[in-house]
C-alpha cells in the first residue's frame, strides 16, 4: 500500500496535460482495486480515491 501512493504521489507530481491527468485517474483506480485491501468494499473506496484525484487535479467528480 505504501508504494502504491508513493507511486501514486509521484505520477501526480510529473503530470503535465490531459493524458497524464488520466493516466493518473486510471492508475489510482486499478491499483487499489488489484491490491484488494479490504474484505468488502474496495470498489467503492477505489472510485472515492479516484474522484479525490480528479478533484486534486481540478475535475470534477466522475460516475
Amino acid at each position: 500500500m505504501y508504494q502504491f501512493v508513493d507511486t501514486l504521489n509521484f505520477k501526480l507530481s510529473i503530470a503535465e496535460n490531459r493524458r497524464d491527468h488520466l493516466e493518473c485517474l486510471f492508475y489510482c483506480h486499478y491499483e487499489f482495486i488489484r491490491i484488494h485491501p479490504f474484505n468488502n468494499g474496495n470498489g467503492r473506496t477505489g472510485r472515492m480515491l479516484m474522484n479525490l484525484v480528479a478533484l486534486k487535479l481540478g475535475y470534477q467528480f466522475l460516475k
